[in-house]
Parts: structure tokens; C-alpha cells; sequence
């Protein structure tokens, strides 16, 4: 990265289950908020390490549409992906951009975020030895020129309920390895063996029901909330 701004974070190592070697930079930030801040990280490491397998289905319907092949999220070389994000705080909109209400940061956005990536680049380095001349690196060029496109070129073209439905599946599924593993747990707690296991989970569920089943219990309300809460799900 070259800039004038301060590198604020630097972040070296490997997440869970990825193929890069120890010691490979996966995320740069330059700024600090409340102001201006800029960062690049490993995107598919992230998806990995956290579990956030919607991000797959997403990138490969963009794939499939654009006669792409898909990505195979095992092999880091064939599935690598870089997220930009540019950052703007209160302070630095207001001071810098005159930016107070929502109508004037949509008619200045494509502006601010421009100025960013020409504030702060990623650079391709060269033998020339003052690095202020070294050229933009191709995801600096392609990241201009979707700003130059309003964005719309990014937008993800998968269909919003394929979307919702595979993030409920994930966090459904990501749920029942909780129930599990609080199962077995409580099995260990009364020095259950393996064998117990399947019907220890059967009469559980059972005594759960029977309590959840009654009328004057909290857990209609709770299940009012959570329906509440998973309404809607974001895929950032």
C-alpha cells in the first residue's frame, strides 16, 4: 500500500483451514475512524474462518452468469478473493465532505470513495525507487473503475430470496452443532457413554417439549423475537 496516511493495522497469520503459508499478509488498514479509512483483507479467509458459507453461493452465481467457472473454495489459489472496504466516519464526512444528512451522502458517495483510492493505492512495485510513481495494482484498477460504474456492475446478481435461504441454512445448521455439542456435554456431566448418547438426545427432547409446550411459559415470546430477528439477514 502506498500513501501519505498512517498504517494503522497489520494483520499476518492464517485462518482456519486455509492453504496459505504462516507469516502471509491477509489485512491492511490505513486510517483510523472517525475519519478516513481504508482496508484490504482476505475475504475467502474470513468466509472460511467464520463460516459464512453464503458468501460462496454468491460469489459463484456471478460466476455462472458472467460464463465463469465457479470457485473451489478447498484450493486457495483457485478461489482467492480480495474485499476492499472504504470507510468513512462521522468526522471525517462531516469536516471534510459537508456530508450531514443521507441525501447529501448519496449525491457524494461515488466522489468520496474515489478520492479514497487515490489518497490511499495499492501499487505494482517497480526498480524505480521513489514509490509514489510505482503504477496501481490491477485490484486498485478494477476497484476505480467499478466506482466509475456507480457500483452497479458490483452488485450481486443472485437473487435476494436464494440469498436469505442459504444464510438461514447455514445459521440453521450452525445451530444444530450448538444443540449437539451442549448434548453431549450434558451427557458427560452424567457420566454418560456413547451408547447413551442417541437416547439421552431423544428424552431430552421430549422434557424440552413438554416445558415449551406450556402456555404460560416465555417462549412464545421468545420465538415471536426471534422471528423478528431473522426477518431479515445481511450477507456482509
Amino acid at each position: 500500500m502506498h500513501s501519505n496516511a498512517r498504517l494503522t493495522h497489520l494483520r499476518i497469520g492464517r485462518a482456519p483451514r486455509c492453504d496459505w503459508p504462516v507469516g502471509r499478509v491477509s489485512s491492511v488498514t490505513v486510517g483510523r475512524m472517525p475519519g478516513r479509512q481504508v482496508i484490504v483483507y482476505d475475504k475467502r479467509a474470513e468466509a472460511i474462518a467464520k463460516g459464512k458459507s453464503a458468501w460462496w453461493t454468491i460469489w459463484n452465481n456471478k460466476l455462472s452468469r458472467a460464463g465463469l467457472p465457479s470457485l473451489r473454495s478447498e484450493v486457495a489459489a483457485e478461489s482467492q478473493v480480495w474485499r476492499v472496504e472504504l470507510r468513512a466516519g462521522k468526522a471525517h464526512l462531516k469536516d471534510r465532505w459537508a456530508v450531514r444528512t443521507w441525501i447529501d451522502l448519496d449525491a457524494r458517495f461515488v466522489e468520496i470513495a474515489s478520492h479514497m483510492l487515490h489518497a490511499v493505492r495499492h501499487t505494482e512495485p517497480t526498480s524505480d525507487t521513489n514509490r509514489s510513481r510505482w503504477p496501481d495494482s490491477r485490484l486498485w484498477s478494477e476497484s476505480r473503475q467499478n466506482l466509475s460504474a456507480d457500483l452497479f456492475e458490483t452488485c450481486s446478481t443472485g437473487p435476494p430470496d436464494l440469498i436469505k435461504r442459504v444464510q438461514l441454512e447455514a445459521h440453521d445448521n450452525m445451530l444444530s452443532r450448538q444443540i449437539k455439542g451442549i448434548l453431549t456435554t450434558k451427557a458427560a456431566l452424567r457420566g454418560l457413554g456413547p451408547d447413551d448418547l442417541a437416547g439421552f438426545a431423544v428424552s431430552t427432547g421430549q422434557v424440552l417439549g413438554s416445558e415449551m409446550a406450556d402456555p404460560i411459559s416465555s417462549y412464545a415470546r421468545k420465538l415471536k423475537r426471534a422471528k423478528k430477528k431473522f426477518a431479515v439477514i445481511p450477507t456482509s
